[in-house]
C-alpha cells in the first residue's frame, strides 16, 4: 500500500532525546516547578492549556538565545535513518506532517534538517529577544484534532494515511488513521492499538513495516541500509 500522507510525532519518535519542554526546563533551572506542574496535569488538576501557560510563565524575561541553547546540537538528536526516510518519501511524492506538542523553535529546526513537508508545534511568544510568558498552543494532548484539520485543509483520505508515535499522547492520533506505527515505545496502550510496532533505533528498519521489501519504497529503504553497511 502507498500512502497519501504520513503524520509524525517528533520527540522520541524522530529524535532519541527527551521532550523539548524538559530540555528548556533544564536550561532555565525550573526542573522542580516542571515536576510539580506535570504531576498536577496527570492528576487532572490542570488541563493541557493551563499546563502550557504555567510552564511558559516560568521563563518570563529569559532570552531567545538561552531558549535555543537549551536544545544543544539538534542534528545529533535525530534518530538514525530519519533523513534518508524523508528523502525517499519526498521523492515518491508522499506528504509528511510533523505534529508536536513541543516547542516550535526545536520542531521547526527538525523540519528543516530532515526535509518534512509541514510542521505544527507550540509557539512561545518572544518580544525584543525576550520570552514574554505567552504561548500559542497549536497542538494539545488531542493530536487527532490537528490531523482532522490537516486532512480537511489538504484534501486527504485518512484511510490512505499513516501515523507514527511513541507515547500516550499519540493514541488520539492513531485513532484517526487506518495505519499506525509505534516507534520504540514502552506505552502498552499505544503498542496494543498500533497496526505495527518497531523497536529498531533506525527509522528505515521501522519503515519496512509500512513498506516491506518488494515494494518500491521498501526496496529503496533496503538499498539505503545496504549502502550504510558498505561504507
Amino acid at each position: 500500500m502507498t500512502y497519501q500522507a504520513i503524520f509524525f510525532d517528533v520527540d522520541g519518535t524522530l529524535t532519541t532525546n527527551t521532550v523539548s519542554w524538559v530540555l528548556v526546563h533544564k536550561e532555565m533551572g525550573t526542573e522542580a516547578e516542571m515536576k510539580e506542574l506535570t504531576q498536577a496535569y496527570f492528576k487532572g488538576e490542570i488541563d493541557y492549556f493551563e499546563w502550557s501557560r504555567l510552564d511558559a510563565e516560568l521563563w518570563i524575561g529569559e532570552s531567545e538565545e538561552k531558549l535555543v541553547k537549551a536544545f544543544g546540537e539538534i542534528e545529533k538528536t535525530i534518530r538514525p535513518g530519519t533523513k534518508e526516510v524523508f528523502e525517499i518519501l519526498k521523492q515518491n511524492n508522499i506528504a509528511t506532517f510533523l505534529i508536536s506538542g513541543g516547542v516550535s523553535h526545536y520542531i521547526y529546526e527538525i523540519q528543516h534538517l530532515i526535509g518534512a513537508s509541514y510542521a505544527i508545534a507550540n509557539d512561545l511568544e518572544i518580544k525584543d529577544n525576550l520570552l514574554t510568558g505567552g504561548i500559542t498552543v497549536n497542538v494539545s494532548d488531542y493530536k487527532g484534532e490537528v490531523i482532522l484539520e490537516l486532512a480537511k485543509e489538504h484534501d486527504l483520505d485518512l484511510t490512505k494515511c499513516a501515523a507514527l508515535g511513541d507515547a500516550f499522547n499519540d493514541v488520539d492520533m492513531f485513532e484517526k488513521v487506518k495505519t499506525s506505527l509505534a516507534i520504540c515505545s514502552s506505552d502498552e496502550r499505544l503498542n496494543g492499538m498500533a497496526t505495527y510496532v518497531s523497536h529498531s533505533p533506525d527509522l528505515r528498519k521501522a519503515f519496512l513495516k509500512l513498506y516491506p521489501e518488494g515494494t518500491q519504497i521498501g526496496n529503496e529503504l533496503k538499498q539505503s541500509l545496504t549502502n550504510d553497511k558498505s561504507r
